[in-house]
This record gives C-alpha cells, structure tokens and sequence, in this order.
C-alpha cells in the first residue's frame, strides 16, 4: 500500500478515534432527552440556510471567473460549489475545494481557468475565516490561537493579494500540461474584486453562523446569537485540521469546550455539532448527485501498459473500432481473447476487495430477478432462454433450474470449454458471434444479454440480431455499466490513492469496454429496433444499466 495512501487512512483512523472518544465520555442517557425536543420548524430553517451559504461561495466564485472572462451561468457555479462540499467529506483540510476544478475541467475543458479560479477562492475563504477568528482570539484573549490565526491570516493574505507568490511554476513542472503564464492571469483580481468577494465571504460566514444559532434554537436552547457569532469561526477553523477529514471529532471538541463556557452540557453540544453537519451535508449530497450524472467528453484513444505489452483501442464517433497489441492490429476475437486471459470474470468473484465481490454477487442476482419480472410465475417453468455472451455459464447455469431450456452463447470457445465441466441436461453451449447468432427468428421467450452490448463495435447490430430471435411477444433483456460513474469512481480513488480498492482491476475504462453507455445512449441504441419496456439503475450502487426490451409492435402484428 503506498504512503500517501496509508496516509489517508490515518486521516480517517484518526478522525474516528477522536469522536469514539468524545462519544464515550458522554451521558448517553441525556440523549434521549435531546431527541425528543429537536424542533423540526428550526432544522428546516437551517436546512434553508445551508444552501444560501453555498450561494453566496458560489457568486463569489462566478465573481472570479466572470472578471477573467469565463462565462457560466450561475447555477453550473452552484452546481460545481456543492460538488467541492461533498469532495470535503472525504479529502482532508477542505481540499474537496480544490479538487471540484477537476470537475470544471471535465465539463468545459478550461484547465488554469478552473484551478486558478478556484485556488483565489479557496484563498478568499481562509483569508476572511482566519480574520474572523483573530478577532475572537483577541476577544478571549487567546494569545496561542490568535499568533496562529493571525500568522495564517497574514501568509493567505499575501498569497491573495500578491498572485505572483504562489508556486505556479513548480506546479507545472510537476504537471507539464499547465500553462504557468495562463495561471498566473488567472488567480490575479483587480482590488475592487477582491474587496466585493471579500465581503461575499464574509457574508457567506455570518450566513453560515446563524444557521448555528438557529440549529441550538432546535434544541431549545438558550444560547446567545453575540456568543455564536463570537465562538462560530473557531468551531469552523477545526474543520481545517489537516489530519482528519472535515474536521472530524476536533470541531465536536472544539464546540464542547466553547459551548461549556455559557454551561452548555457536552451532550446538548455535540448534539449542536451534530445537526449542524447533518443539514450542511445536504449541498453536500447534491453535490454527489452532480459527480454521478455528470456528462464528460471521453478520449477517443486508450492506452494500456500490462505486463510489457501496450493495448491500444481507438474509437471513432461513427462506430468504428481499432484494436492493437504492440502495434499489430487485433480482430475482435483475439482482443476478447487475450482480456479474458489478463482480466477474467473471475477477478471480480474473487477480488480482494469485499465491496466488489459484493457489487458483483448482487448484479448478478437483481438481473437475474429483473430478467423474469416479465413473466408469471406460471409461465417462468416454460420458458426458452438465449444466454448471449455467457462466458463461463453463470446465469445460464442460475437460470437453468427455473426455465425449460437455455442455451448459452459466447464467441470465446476456451471460456465455453470451462463452462461444459458441470453443464446440467437442460442448457447447451454454442460458440458463435453475437452479430450471426446461429438460430431461426423468433426462437426465444427471453434473450438475455449481460454486460456485453459495450464490448461490440455495433452495439445495435447486436442489439438488432437480439431481438430478430426473440418470440413476438418475448422479452429481450440487457444491462450495461453505468460507464461514466464508474470512470469517475476509478479517477477518484487513484486520486485519493486508495488503488488497493481496484486491486487487479485496470483505473482505466475496462480495456473490453468501446463504448461508454448512460441511460440515454442505452435509449439511443434501441430507439427505432424495440421498445423499452422499463429502464433503470442497479441500486444502491447505480454502477449498472437494467433495461427490458420488446420487439416493435410491426414485429408483433406479422406474427
């Protein structure tokens, strides 16, 4: 495991040893009491608030990239804010702030834009926050806490107000893609700007301070709203602690100690802190949202270095595909050949990680469960099915016991040939090319097509011979990866580097994979060859497509 990886266990060890620690020295027994007074008028006025906040970061931010010319509209602003609150969940110190330029850059492709925009920004947030907790220092007459809030204050300041200091040109000396000169223009604002984002943050903190106010008024406490504006940017400082993640169990410290001072009781204020992150996590899971559907322009050539050999796959916009291995190019047989001898199925089976053995246990059992929804009870023991793309026969041999007949299908005959070693009486196994499927029209009661439409040239082709085989009133069901999700959970892992999550399994699109399928570009393929029937994602995870297809009514009236 590598260090930096090691490192961000730490950070979440760390962060959770903290809070148990909190935890057990509380009155648990007082919490009930606690629950039973929240006012749920109060958690929605703060729930309210916690997305005016987010607004007030995001005009400040739409301020930065608008004066250097970058014209988007508000709401992909706010959009992009909330993605850096939910990357702040899991990267420590509110790096997340910084990490959502990555998702700018995916979006509209303005690299330095992104990264230097959203560095002044991040810089306008502790620049105003530390201020802010300088004064509540001298207030105390904390001197500790208020040489370092001040030290802080002073070294983001010059960062903020003298661009040319910060370290542009290491940065592209470690990423030569950078242009040094375009980032310095961009995180220089003319003081005017800097004044009105200044103060934007500086609202965005009292908005963010009054939703603190208003969550101890949930918990009818007594709490004075000069105290909360006093103690509120020392709480918000402990979020930047930079061995846990968000400030986790040192914030619910931090407020203990501060709230005891009005004799608050530690129970009543980690139960503050508590529904104080619950409510601020609510841009955060928008934020979620926004990564999983986001739309990302794909590179039409992949690269990938295993064992010594290059693999290459180029993937033009009208369909077509090149393979090679070290430069000889590949027909499709031999590419799938030489992937199912690298990265078999049974990497996923058997993977380290229990997470993706989990993944896979349960995809193959909801398509399993979502292939017969179509059909009766009655009419399941009837059934003729057609496995296409079988591999080594486990949802034909699954579905075998259910159906009358089943015939499994792959063009790789070496995984046919692991499958024939415990075939039941009632399943046969051909080899044959999901594009000339070697049967008669209208041969099945179900054709089922499991992840395999992405690992063919012509997916309506394939899509086109399916449904040419399946009876009239017959059912043809297919699931897909939800292609960019999953793109973005790699990136996002190798990012954080916690690659030993991948194990075996390429960060890359999945070298099989041409084409990268959403639910709209599933609908795209079957538009004008079936009707869909029903559509929909592979909870909890949405990391797969399920989608149930029948024939044209044309198909139906000729028949």
């Amino acid at each position: 495991m590598h260090i930096k990886e090691n490192f961000k266990f730490i950070n979440i060890l760390l962060s959770l040893i903290i809070l148990g620690l909190i935890i057990h020295s509380l009155d648990l027994s007082k919490w009930h009491k606690l629950i039973k007074c929240i006012s749920i008028k109060w958690l929605i006025v703060a729930a309210i608030l916690s997305f005016i906040q987010i607004l007030f970061r995001a005009i400040r931010w739409w301020i930065i990239l608008l004066t250097k010319g970058v014209k988007l509209s508000t709401t992909t602003v706010f959009l992009l804010t909330t993605v850096g609150s939910a990357l702040n969940l899991i990267i420590p110190a509110g790096g997340g702030e910084l990490a959502k330029s990555y998702y700018g850059y995916r979006l509209f492709g303005l690299k330095e834009e992104m990264l230097s925009s959203v560095v002044v920004d991040k810089l306008l947030g502790l620049f105003s926050i530390f201020l802010l907790g300088s004064f509540t220092a001298f207030l105390y007459n904390w001197q500790n806490l208020l040489i370092f809030s001040l030290i802080s204050s002073i070294i983001f300041g010059l960062f903020l107000f003298y661009p040319a200091l910060l370290p542009w040109k290491l940065l592209t000396k470690l990423v030569k893609s950078l242009n040094p000169d375009k980032l310095t223009y961009f995180s220089s604002l003319s003081l005017p700007v800097k004044a009105w984002t200044l103060l934007l943050s500086i609202i965005a903190w009292i908005i963010n301070f009054f939703q603190l106010y208003i969550i101890t008024k949930a918990l009818l406490l007594n709490v004075p709203i000069n105290f909360v504006y006093t103690v509120g940017p020392l709480i918000t400082l402990g979020k930047v602690a930079p061995f846990t993640i968000d400030g986790l169990g040192v914030v619910e410290g931090i407020s203990i100690y501060l709230f005891n001072l009005i004799k608050i009781n530690p129970e009543a204020s980690f139960w503050i802190m508590l529904l104080y992150r619950g409510v601020n996590l609510l841009p955060s899971l928008l934020g979620i949202l926004v990564m999983i559907f986001m739309k990302e322009e794909v590179p039409s050539v992949w690269k990938y270095e295993i064992k010594g050999d290059i693999f290459e796959k180029k993937l033009f916009p009208d369909g077509r595909v090149i393979l090679t291995k070290n430069g000889q190019e590949l027909s499709l047989y031999q590419w799938n050949k030489e992937l199912n001898r690298i990265y078999p199925m049974k990497l996923l089976e058997k993977h380290q990680n229990f997470l993706v053995r989990l993944k896979e246990k349960q995809r193959r059992k909801k398509f399993l469960k979502f292939a017969l929804s179509s059909f009766s009870k009655e009419e399941i023991p009837t059934l003729t099915v057609a496995d296409i793309g079988c591999e080594a026969g486990y949802l034909t041999y699954t579905l075998s016991s259910k159906v009358k007949s089943i015939i499994g299908v792959d063009i790789d005959y070496s995984l046919l040939m692991e499958a024939k070693n415990s075939k039941p009486s009632n399943v046969s196994l051909i080899q044959a090319d999901a594009l000339q499927l070697p049967f008669p029209d209208n041969s099945f009661h179900l054709v089922i097509a499991a992840e395999l439409l992405e690992h063919i040239p012509d997916p309506r082709a394939a899509l086109k011979e399916l449904l040419r085989i399946v009876k009239p009133k017959g059912v043809v069901v297919v699931s897909v990866p939800n292609e960019p999700l999953v793109l973005f959970i790699k990136k996002l892992v190798s990012f954080l580097r916690f690659k030993s999550i991948l194990g075996t399994l390429n960060p890359q699109l999945a070298l099989g994979h041409l084409h990268i399928f959403t639910k709209e570009k599933l609908k795209e393929t079957v538009a004008g060859l079936g009707i869909i029937d029903r559509c929909l994602y592979l909870l909890p995870f949405f990391l797969n497509i399920f989608a149930q297809i029948k024939p044209l009514s044309s198909k139906n009236e000729k028949h």
